[in-house]
């Protein structure tokens, strides 16, 4: 029984240490990133460059943008009579007709930053005929690259013009920056401005903490706050006004709309406006009642005069009432004249005779008018 478990343990070993190096084995294949073709047909081929800095094994190739291959291989020969590094590149088989014999090969940048390369392989003329494995790719001429090579050195000629000429601004003292270099009062003066200005926004950060101020209050004192808020809120509401009369609504925006009834109302205003001056006009003349008695001292003078005289015959009347005498006087104050007339109009509606007689007068004289008007036309 001891036996068969020691063998058991043997065989689990075996078997965890077969399993770590297939593991192992499987992350050196996608470390060198050649893992997706190691078990795929290649077809190698050999390319000569005159450098291969940025370049390694495994590095891509691709044509037309698409990988079809890895550098399997980098050699320098030994031999100082031959120039150039001999780069072995595999590509996948499937591809293989697309190697031609005018097909080349070019060196270009896969990342700027780190110098990073690819090998960039051109198809060739159609109808061609495919190179043979094994063969070298002949090296074509990368103009892109002598473009952005060309493009970067005058960049770099530009800037280091722009330099040179900010410099000998700094060395001559030119500019803020020329004086602060060269002129150590300079370099005092701002540092004491810069002194003067931390106190001041010492200062003002003190006075916004005690709450002084407009902004202080609005920062310490709640009250406030709500009051500046309220005030928002006002004018948050005259925008609305402001927005209603725009879009036209209400009596202002009708007035205001170029064909609503503002034309109108401007129009009866200045018709208003046209008829109080006429009749200003006619008030400073001596035409009418109004403007003879304004303007005409005489006639306002004369007037007064029979004005003041009527009112005085009205005193006089009225004492006269008040008095008792004559008609209305006993009339009004005596007690038994007004008992009398009222005996007698009673005793008049009581009568047959004198109601008849007062209707028959009443008819005689309704008829008598018309007469008496068509006589005095």
């Amino acid at each position: 029984m001891a036996k068969g478990s020691k063998k058991t343990s043997r065989d689990v070993a075996v078997g965890a240490m077969f399993a770590l190096a297939l593991i192992i084995l499987a992350i050196t294949v996608m470390a060198l990133g050649d893992g997706a073709n190691l078990f795929r047909s290649q077809v190698h081929y050999k390319v000569v460059f005159p450098s291969v800095e940025g370049m390694g094994i495994g590095s891509p190739v691709k044509m037309s943008g698409v990988q079809i291959g890895s550098v399997t291989g980098i050699e320098l020969s030994t031999d100082a009579t031959r120039e150039g590094i001999e780069v072995e590149i595999g590509i996948d088989a499937s591809y293989r007709q697309r190697i031609r014999m005018d097909s080349q090969a070019l060196l270009k940048i896969l990342q700027f930053l780190s110098g990073e390369k690819y090998v960039e392989l051109s198809s060739g003329t159609p109808g061609t005929n495919e190179l043979p494995e094994g063969a070298v790719i002949e090296l074509g001429q990368d103009t892109e690259l002598f473009t952005q090579a060309a493009q970067a050195s005058e960049n770099i000629n530009d800037i280091s013009v722009s330099l040179k000429n900010v410099l000998r601004a700094l060395e001559s003292g030119e500019g803020l920056l020329g004086r602060a270099i060269t002129d150590p009062d300079f370099g005092k003066e701002g540092l004491e401005a810069l002194v003067g200005t931390l106190e001041n926004l010492k200062a003002l950060s003190a006075d916004l903490q005690a709450g002084k101020g407009f902004i202080g209050r609005l920062l310490d004192d709640e009250e406030f706050a709500g009051k500046v808020d309220s005030l928002g809120d006002a004018v948050d509401g005259f925008a609305r006004i402001i927005s209603r009369i725009d879009a036209d609504e209400g009596a202002i925006g009708e007035l205001l709309r170029e064909d609503g009834s503002g034309k109108q109302a401007v129009k009866d205003l200045a018709e208003a406006a046209a008829s109080l001056k006429r009749v200003a006009a006619n008030l400073e003349s001596n035409r009418g009642f109004i403007g003879k008695l304004l303007n005409d001292e005489e006639y306002s003078d004369k007037l007064a005069a029979d004005f003041q005289t009527l009112l005085s015959n009205l005193a006089e009347v009225s004492a006269k009432i008040n008095g008792g005498e004559g008609t209305l006087g006993a009339l009004v104050n005596e007690r038994t004249l007004y008992d009398g007339m009222e005996d007698v109009v009673a005793g008049v509606n009581d009568s047959k005779f004198a109601r008849w007689l007062m209707r028959h007068y009443q008819k005689k004289g309704i008829k008598a008018s018309p007469e008496e008007a068509a006589g005095s036309e």
